[in-house]
């Protein structure tokens, strides 16, 4: 069965930015911004990786609730991992900037939360400390159902989250072309 993206030439970068939170988000973001201008790279981007964890707040919409797989991601993260989008838009950078309160979800869970209507634009809550003080969240698109955090199935439910410059998370990079050339 096919995972549902592509990591062919992708490459994860992790580095200790420091100790203090703001001067380690300040030079990741340096970082980040330096990968971009690269012509060698195809793609990069901040968030989640595949196979390497998630996590299941509780989710809510007013008529349904229940768990949902949860991780980060910037703008141009799907695109970095091959994930269609299908519906709506991607984040931007100001969203990624200023930590906008909106979401790009699976496919299965805009089936699963709002059967038969458009889910852009509709509004969820996530427990996301659980906790029970609700953050809400707008959806901005739709991409296509993945097998991110096991093989064997189809993720369920998957809200991908705006990631804001303060919560340090995986770098992806995908090489263009000639892999040894980007490396």
């Amino acid at each position: 069965a096919q995972p549902g993206f592509d990591t062919g030439g992708v490459y994860l970068v992790n580095a200790g930015f420091g100790a203090d939170p703001q001067k380690a988000a300040a030079l990741e973001q340096r970082f980040y911004h330096q990968l971009q201008s690269l012509p060698e790279l195809r793609g990069v981007a901040i968030g989640g990786s595949p196979m390497m964890g998630t996590w299941t707040p509780p989710i809510y919409t007013g008529a349904a609730s229940g768990r949902t797989l949860a991780s980060y991601a910037t703008a141009g993260y799907f695109a970095t991992l091959g994930i269609p989008l299908v519906r709506g838009r991607d984040f931007t950078p100001l969203e990624n900037q200023h930590g906008a309160p909106v979401a790009v979800i699976s496919e299965s869970t805009a089936k699963r939360l709002w059967p038969n209507e458009d889910p852009v634009g509709k509004r969820f809550k996530l427990d996301m400390n659980f906790d029970g003080k609700l953050s809400e969240f707008a959806v901005i698109g739709v991409v296509a159902d993945v097998r991110f955090a096991n093989l064997s199935r189809v993720d369920p439910a998957h809200v991908y989250l705006n990631r804001d410059a303060t919560h340090l998370d995986w770098m992806l990079v995908k090489a263009a072309g000639d892999r040894a050339g980007a490396l």
